[in-house]
């Protein structure tokens, strides 16, 4: 564990045997990830939430984004590794262009990715991205898809 994880969990084994493990599955750049949703306990659909959730694998994170944004940090009941979350229902978001948007669409059967697009082209697999998928282009489409039990139209 780096220096600075270990002065700052050295008090609480159970947050550095957490911080280790984050620290080794750390993406560089991500401090914590905004969530709109909540997996189900019972392993069903996911849970819309009614506000923003921010996790992160650091508490000093957590207590960061609450003094920013609100909210206070508490533990998920979860084996991931950005246990602790920060609800709130206020997020400022800047974006510089219309470029800085990415939309990544991620259909899974059975516990694997059976499709993963943009609404226009593949993005995996490696040997299928950029191939034409036949998702619907339009956010009024998409929607009507999403409430209809239609599946994924993913064939090439």
């Amino acid at each position: 564990m780096s220096k600075a994880l270990d002065n700052n969990f050295a008090s609480d084994p159970e947050q550095a045997e957490r911080a280790e493990r984050a620290e080794a599955n750390a993406r560089p750049g991500v401090a914590g990830t905004f969530r709109a949703y909540e997996p189900d306990p019972n392993g069903g659909f996911p849970r819309a939430l009614h506000e923003w959730r921010v996790t992160s694998a650091v508490r000093a994170t957590a207590d960061a984004v609450a003094e920013l944004l609100g909210g206070t940090p508490h533990e998920l009941d979860t084996e991931a590794e950005d246990a602790i979350a920060v609800d709130t229902d206020r997020v400022e978001v800047i974006i510089d262009s219309p470029d800085s948007i990415e939309v990544d669409m991620r259909q899974w059967v059975n516990g694997k990715l059976a499709h993963h697009c943009d609404t226009r082209t593949f993005l995996s697999p490696p040997e299928d991205v950029g191939v034409p998928c036949r998702c619907p282009r339009t956010i009024a489409e998409l929607r009507a898809w999403a409430s209809s039990a239609i599946r994924c139209r993913a064939g090439r």
